[in-house]
């Protein structure tokens, strides 16, 4: 990657995480994470259409949700470490 690359993903990932709605930034977050566990385990990535089928397969397929529990589990990590205090959704 070339300086110019990195300036220019600095400043479009900026860009849409400025203009990003909370519900979408969330769906990034858990996306992201199911990529990072996928890769630890299979030292590749798998495309965004096949991430979200992940997510969504994930509470009936063993192995998916083996991953998605990982990466949920990374946010959590992550999210804690930053002193974030949890939320109940029904006061949200």
């Amino acid at each position: 990657m070339q300086q110019d690359d990195f300036a220019r993903a600095v400043q479009e990932s900026e860009d849409l995480l400025w203009a990003a709605q909370p519900a979408e930034l969330q769906t990034a977050i858990r996306f992201l994470a199911c990529q990072v566990a996928y890769a630890r385990r299979h030292q590749a990535y798998l495309p965004v259409d096949e991430i979200k089928e992940w997510l969504e397969a994930g509470r009936k397929d063993p192995k998916k949700r083996e991953v998605v529990t990982e990466g949920m589990e990374r946010i959590i990590d992550v999210l804690t470490a930053l002193g974030v205090e949890p939320a109940k959704k029904s006061a949200i």
